[in-house]
């Protein structure tokens, strides 16, 4: 299973790629700091999205986000709260930096059909964490993990030219999620290699 360092490793690579607050007009989620978007702070509700404390969600409560409250964030809502911490250490950390992008439900869903085609073991993609994923994704320990992590990568990328091609307007952010595919790639793989 991931532990707290395999998420310090992924959440440095990940926030490095999220930046700095941005507002472009094509970008579903609205305002975003560090990966947290007014999107996402309304999904949260008060408690946790009220970055300023005024009693309501605005791009002033993204533009109070600060790193550490980023990283909170992440933590709670794309890695403890979905599960995503009880998969192995590098599927964890793939299934968690596209649950910052896309949100955990279709980053796990994404999971499941990588570890279903990588093990030949039913792994119904439905976007939740329980035994069976857990207890499929456990068999990869022998060495195929890097193999379950490079076929979710790939389906990732095919998910992206998937929005692009219904959503022409996303274009614009197409190299950049390649890109950040492809980095992922070569740290997992390098990860890996650690490990070995």
């Amino acid at each position: 299973m991931a532990d707290d360092q395999d998420f310090e490793k992924i959440y440095s690579r990940t926030a490095a790629f999220e930046g700095f607050f941005s507002d472009h007009p094509d970008d579903a989620g609205g305002p975003t700091k560090y990966g947290i978007s007014l999107r996402f702070l309304g999904n949260i509700g008060l408690k946790d999205g009220d970055a300023d404390g005024d009693g309501r969600i605005t791009a002033q409560d993204v533009d109070a986000v600060t790193l550490q409250k980023a990283r909170e964030l992440m933590r709670k809502n794309f890695w403890d709260k979905p599960g995503i911490c009880r998969l192995p250490d590098l599927i964890a950390m793939v299934t968690f930096d596209f649950a910052v992008n896309a949100g955990s439900r279709q980053a796990v869903k994404i999971t499941q059909r990588a570890i279903e085609a990588c093990t030949g073991l039913k792994c119904k993609a439905d976007g939740l964490i329980g035994p069976v994923t857990i207890g499929a994704a456990c068999t990869a320990l022998d060495g195929r993990k890097l193999e379950i992590c490079r076929k979710a990568i790939e389906l990732r990328r095919d998910f992206y030219r998937g929005i692009v091609s219904h959503r022409p307007r996303q274009r614009v952010f197409l190299k950049g999620w390649l890109n950040r595919c492809d980095s992922l790639e070569q740290f997992i793989e390098k990860q890996a290699g650690f490990e070995q």
